[in-house]
């Protein structure tokens, strides 16, 4: 498995979910909720790595690339 890292606001982090969905690449995502765990006002961003196998990394990173210059 492969991370790969992003910092995203939350519109983003719906249009990688969806750019990897529709390409039907598996992934995780670590650090998913990690706003919720806090109390107060949510930054809006935050790092959070998605995890692609080994054979799925390249076309993931260049798809992602596409949208966000990552």
């Amino acid at each position: 498995m492969k991370r790969i890292k992003l910092i995203l606001d939350e519109v983003q982090w719906s249009i990688a979910r969806e750019v990897l969905e529709e390409a039907e690449i598996p992934f995780s995502i670590i650090n998913e909720q990690f706003s919720g765990l806090f109390p107060g006002m949510a930054v809006g961003a935050f790092e959070r790595d998605i995890i692609v196998a080994d054979e799925d990394y390249a076309g993931a990173r260049e798809l992602l690339h596409d949208f966000f210059d990552e």
